[in-house]
Formats: structure tokens, C-alpha cells, sequence
């Protein structure tokens, strides 16, 4: 390198601002360095959003979690309401005089005439503690309810029994049954 008239110092301090080669950044135009710029001032932009986004979704799925155990809370609450309406209904039906002294003829109708009035009850009969139906709302293609899970529950238990009665062979109407041990030896069926 030649200096005219400059001090050897100058020289060496201009070689020490050259870059190699290898660290130079090549020509790139204007417009692709505003792109660049544009780019890198938009991309926190973009995190926040996606954080954002985020946390969204997670406070809908703890909201939508929070309504799912409210709903199921409340639909038991209902289910309970629905069992002790059954329970009461029993214990009323066990206590009226035709059922309490088993006169099949009366108990019949006044089972028909109030099945109208409980129309959530396909059915209302009285059995015995062995089983045998003595007192029903309709006419039956079967006379014992001995072999059905919910009678076996309520002649087990205190309190009401509730499950799901499978319907036997000689119909096709599936039952829904409820019985309750009532004191004077009498389970009931709704």
C-alpha cells in the first residue's frame, strides 16, 4: 500500500478496517433490506399473538370443563329429585288401603286411574315379597317381577331401588323399573 505523504500509521489503520472477505455482507438492495427490516419488526408482533392465541384456548377448555361439571352436577341433582319423587310415589301407593289388604280388583283400578295422572310411569303395580304382580295400571303378559334386578335390589335394601328392567320375550316394550320394601312385606313397582 502506498501512502503519498501520509504517515505509515495511517496506512496500517486503514488495513485494519478492511473486512475479509468472508465477513462482508454482498449487495442487497433496498428493497430487500426494507423487507428484512419489516420481517424482523413484525415477528414479536406475531409471538404475542400466538401466545395470545394460546391462552385463549386454554381458558375456553377451562371454561367449557367448568360447564361440563356444572351440567353434570345439576343433572344429578335432577336425577335425585326424579328418585326421591319415585320413593315418595311408592311409599304412597303402599299405603293405600286396596294395596295394603291386596284386593286385586280395586287396586287395579285405582292403578288405572292414576297412571293417567303419572304419565312419566309406563306402568304402576304392586308385588308381593316373592315377586308375584297382584295389582297392576294394565293388563300384563307376565305375572312376577321375582327375577328382575330392581325387585332382587328392594327386597335386599332399605330405601328405593331404581334400574334397568330388560323386557322379557313375550313383549317388546323395554321397562324401566323402581320397587321399594315397604313395611308391610309389599314391594312395589312403578
Amino acid at each position: 500500500m502506498i501512502t503519498h505523504g501520509a504517515s505509515p500509521a495511517l496506512g496500517r489503520t486503514i488495513a485494519v478496517k478492511r473486512r475479509p472477505a468472508w465477513l462482508r455482507i454482498p449487495h442487497v438492495s433496498l428493497t430487500v433490506r426494507l423487507i428484512i427490516l419489516v420481517l424482523i419488526a413484525i415477528c414479536p408482533a406475531m409471538v404475542i399473538q400466538a401466545y395470545n392465541e394460546y391462552e385463549l384456548r386454554k381458558a375456553r377448555e377451562t371454561d367449557i370443563r367448568q360447564q361440563v361439571v356444572q351440567i353434570t352436577k345439576q343433572f344429578g341433582e335432577e336425577i335425585g329429585e326424579l328418585r326421591e319423587g319415585a320413593r315418595q310415589l311408592l311409599l304412597a301407593l303402599s299405603q293405600l288401603t286396596p294395596v295394603k289388604l291386596r284386593e286385586s280388583d280395586d287396586c287395579n283400578v285405582l292403578f288405572g286411574s292414576l297412571a293417567s295422572q303419572y304419565a312419566n310411569y309406563s306402568l304402576l303395580a304392586a308385588a308381593d315379597t316373592d315377586g308375584r304382580l297382584f295389582c297392576s295400571s294394565s293388563r300384563l303378559a307376565y305375572d312376577s317381577v321375582a327375577d328382575e334386578p330392581f325387585f332382587k335390589r328392594a327386597m335386599a335394601q332399605d330405601g328405593l331401588a331404581v334400574g334397568r328392567a330388560a323386557a322379557p320375550a313375550r313383549t317388546t316394550q323395554p321397562r324401566r323399573g323402581a320397587g321399594a320394601a315397604v313395611p308391610a312385606h309389599q314391594a312395589l313397582r312403578a
